[in-house]
C-alpha cells in the first residue's frame, strides 16, 4: 500500500461514485427507462438520476488525478495485479451464483472465456476500459508533461472535448426528420472520452482550481437543476431517453462531473471516525462495484415476484445492494488478508528449514 498521505476529498468522491453507480443500476433495474415521464414528481427522479449518472466519470477523473505522475516502470505495472485478482475472484463467484442459484448452465470452458472477455460480470466493461487506460496512463503523462504552457494544455482539453464530448451532445438532438447537427465534428472519436476525463484529472491535479464553496455549491446546484429541467421537458410524455444530452462522455455530463469533482476534491474531514468510514468505503469501492452485479441479479428478480414496480422503491433496493456489496467486499478483504498471511508464513518456514 502506498505511504502517500490519503486525501479525504478524493475518498469522498470515490465513495459518492460507488454509491451513485449502485443507484444508477437501481434506476435501470426497476424500470426507469420503461416508464413514461409524466407528473411533476418525475422531475425529482430525473434530477436524482442525472446526479447519479456522473458515477463513472468521477472514477475516470480520479484516475487522471492520481496517476498523472506515473511512469512506464515495473513498479507501476505490478500495481494492477490486485485489481486483476479481485476481478477474477469475483467473476468466478458470479459464475457460481449463475449456475447454482439462477439456474444457468455455464461450463468451465465457457466460464473461463467469459472471464477473459469480461462478460462473466455484466458490469466488467469498466474493468476492460480501465485496463486499457491503466496501460496508456504513463504515456498519456508523457504527452501531458511535454506540453509546456497553460494555453497549450487548455487547447489539448478543448480539442478532446470537441472530438469526444461535443459530438455526443450534438448527436443527441439528431432525429431522422431533422438536419443533423453533427456536420463538421467527427463522431468517430467519441469512444476516447475516458482519455478526455483522464487529462482533465491531470489538469486539476496540476493547477488545483478552487472557487469559494458557497458560490461553487450554488453553481453546481443551479447547473444540476437546469440540466435536469431540460431532460424533463425534452422527455415529457414519453419514455426517458438516456442518450439525449447524456452518455458518460457527453458535454453536459462532463460539466456536471467536473463541477462535482472540484467541489469535493480539496475538502478535509476533521472527524477521525467519519474520515475512517469514508476511507474504508473508498478502499473497497472497486470490489463493491463488481459484487453489486451479483446482488442486483439476485435482488431484482425477487423484487419483481413480490412487489409492484415503483420508481420510489429505489430508496429501498439500492441501499440493500449497497449494504450487501459492502459486506461482501469487506469479507473478501479479510479472506485475502488471511490467505496472504498464511502464504507469507509458509514462505518463511520454507526459508528457515
Amino acid at each position: 500500500m502506498s505511504k502517500t498521505k490519503r486525501i479525504a476529498g478524493l475518498d469522498i468522491i470515490r465513495t459518492f461514485a460507488i454509491l451513485f453507480v449502485i443507484f444508477v443500476h437501481a434506476f435501470l433495474k426497476i424500470g426507469f427507462y420503461d416508464t413514461h415521464v409524466s407528473g411533476s414528481h418525475f422531475f425529482v427522479y430525473i434530477t436524482a438520476r442525472t446526479l447519479f449518472f456522473i458515477c463513472v466519470p468521477l472514477f475516470m477523473l480520479l484516475t487522471g488525478y492520481l496517476q498523472c505522475n506515473k511512469k512506464p516502470e515495473k513498479s507501476y505495472y505490478i500495481t494492477i495485479l490486485p485489481i486483476l485478482v479481485s476481478y477474477i475472484f469475483i467473476s468466478i463467484l458470479c459464475i457460481l451464483v449463475n449456475n447454482l442459484i439462477l439456474g444457468q448452465h455455464i461450463s468451465v470452458l465457457n466460464g473461463f472465456f467469459s472471464i477473459m472477455n469480461f462478460t462473466a460480470n455484466s458490469y466488467a466493461w469498466y474493468v476492460e476500459m480501465f485496463i486499457g487506460l491503466f496501460l496508456l496512463a504513463p504515456f498519456l503523462n508523457i504527452i501531458y508533461k511535454g506540453i509546456v504552457t497553460l494555453n497549450q494544455k487548455l487547447l489539448l482539453l478543448l480539442t478532446l472535448l470537441s472530438l469526444t464530448s461535443l459530438p455526443l451532445f450534438l448527436y443527441s438532438f439528431n432525429t431522422p426528420d431533422k438536419i443533423p447537427l453533427l456536420l463538421l465534428l467527427p463522431k468517430y472519436w467519441t469512444v476516447l472520452y475516458p482519455i478526455t476525463y483522464y487529462f482533465i484529472g491531470c489538469f486539476i491535479r496540476e493547477y488545483q482550481p478552487k472557487l469559494k464553496k458557497s458560490i461553487h455549491f450554488l453553481l453546481l446546484s443551479a447547473y444540476l437543476l437546469l440540466y435536469s429541467a431540460a431532460l424533463f421537458v425534452a422527455n415529457y410524455g414519453k419514455n426517458f431517453s438516456w442518450r439525449f444530452l447524456g452518455e458518460y462522455g457527453g458535454l453536459t455530463t462532463v460539466i456536471l462531473a467536473v463541477l462535482f469533482f472540484l467541489f469535493f476534491y480539496d475538502v478535509d474531514i476533521k472527524s477521525k471516525l467519519i474520515k475512517n468510514v469514508i476511507k474504508q468505503l473508498s478502499v473497497v469501492s472497486f470490489d463493491m462495484y463488481l459484487f453489486s452485479n451479483i446482488f442486483d441479479s439476485l435482488l431484482y428478480p425477487y423484487y419483481f415476484r413480490h412487489f409492484a414496480p415503483s420508481l420510489s422503491h429505489v430508496i429501498f433496493t439500492a441501499p440493500i445492494v449497497i449494504v450487501l456489496s459492502l459486506t461482501a467486499a469487506e469479507l473478501k478483504q479479510i479472506l485475502f488478508y488471511l490467505v496472504k498471511a498464511i502464504w507469507r508464513k509458509s514462505m518463511c518456514r520454507s526459508v528457515t528449514e
